[in-house]
Formats: C-alpha cells, sequence, structure tokens
C-alpha cells in the first residue's frame, strides 16, 4: 500500500503538501516530490511496496521519486498497485527486476503503447498517474479495487 497525489495545472505547492501529509500513513518509510511544467506529484511509499526493499535503493534512486524511465526521462509515474503477470510483461520489454520494477515496466508500456497500455495488464491492480509535464494520463483497475479519486 502506498499513497500519491498529483496536482495539475495549478502552481500552488500548499494543495500538494496537504494531500500529501494527509496521505501520510500510506507510505511513511520513503516519499518524494517532482515539480515540472504543469505538474506536481508525490508520493509515500511502506517500506514492503519497494521489490528490494528500501535499503537497497541507491541515493540517486531516492531523489528521482516519482519513478521514471531513463529512456524517457520526461515522463514520471505514481503508482499503488500488484502485477502478478509481471515477469510475463517485463522480459519481452527488457524491464529488469529491482526497485520500482512495475512503475518502469507501466512507463515502458506507456512510451510504446500509449493509453493502450491498458490492454496488457490484466491480472493486475492498480491505480497510476503518468504524466511529461503537460500531459497526465491516469487509470486505475477496472474493478477499482485499487481506488483513484480526482477532482
Amino acid at each position: 500500500m502506498s499513497g500519491f497525489a498529483v496536482v495539475f495545472n495549478n502552481r500552488d505547492r500548499v494543495e500538494l503538501d496537504k494531500m500529501i501529509r494527509k496521505i501520510k500513513h500510506r507510505g511513511p518509510h520513503f516519499s518524494g516530490k517532482y515539480e515540472y511544467k504543469r505538474i506536481k506529484m508525490a508520493q509515500n511509499y511502506l517500506r514492503g511496496d519497494i521489490n528490494g526493499g528500501i535499503d537497497d535503493i541507491s541515493q540517486e534512486c531516492r531523489i528521482q521519486v516519482p519513478a521514471f524511465l531513463s529512456a524517457s526521462p520526461e515522463l514520471k509515474i505514481c503508482y499503488d498497485g500488484q502485477m502478478v503477470n509481471w515477469k510475463k510483461r517485463a522480459e519481452p520489454m527488457d524491464v529488469s527486476d529491482g526497485p520500482f520494477r512495475e512503475e518502469r515496466l507501466l512507463l515502458r508500456l506507456y512510451h510504446e503503447y500509449g493509453p493502450r497500455m491498458l490492454d496488457y495488464l490484466d491480472d493486475s491492480i492498480f491505480a497510476f498517474v503518468i504524466s511529461d509535464g503537460e500531459d497526465l494520463f491516469a487509470a486505475r483497475d477496472l474493478l477499482g479495487i485499487k481506488p483513484l479519486f480526482y477532482g
């Protein structure tokens, strides 16, 4: 379980800070913020949400939350979920195991397929927001097991 908050097209940092503080219980062990162009993103993680564990995260990764993909550094993702089919999807997309593996896979799928990426997320429960700073793409699993609220 983790929690994230995203503010789009609003220059007020206070709003994002308030939202992420309200969900601190959803991830008090590790957090990060990102601001770029029209988007502000923040995410809190629990220790168990990071594959490989928090101790395996380099200082560089700690600075780079929300997660990103080196092939598309302009794309950032806030994500909460579980991918049962991670290995099946990761191998053809050349995504390695390790911290933020599901986030990196989702960004790779988005980079490759755009919104059609959702066709590849069977057997997954998720809520995420992907942004390049100008636009955002938000989605949740079909049953809403991982909630995504917006307003």
